[in-house]
């Protein structure tokens, strides 16, 4: 299901070392693929939160995956790839185009 895909991503942040504010650029995008894993976890927990909200009407639900994205994301930013200047403005992933942020002004 899209709940258990978005659980998994998140677990595999926390059990892939995704976490590691001190991780090299290289090993986070490359070796590890963190980028990948965040964003996912991301859009997926969106998704399920627009989906509960217009489709399943369930507003608890939906209220929480939503929560759970927002925390994601915040999570994102502290990382060494998104960390900087480009990303504080970032309030939801919709910004997010395959980990690049988009319309921000700024370049990574």
């Amino acid at each position: 299901s899209v709940e258990e895909a978005a659980e998994l991503f998140e677990l595999s942040i926390l059990q892939g070392g995704c976490l590691d504010p001190d991780m090299p650029l290289e090993r986070f995008l490359d070796e590890l693929s963190c980028d990948t894993r965040w964003t996912h976890a991301i859009f997926l927990r969106e998704h399920l939160s627009h989906w509960y909200e217009v489709g399943g009407h369930d507003h608890e639900k939906a209220a929480f995956h939503l929560a759970r994205a927002q925390a994601l994301l915040q999570g994102l930013v502290q990382t060494p790839r998104f960390s900087g200047e480009c990303c504080l403005k970032v309030s939801s992933s919709i910004f997010w185009v395959y980990g690049v942020p988009q319309g921000i002004g700024h370049s990574l």
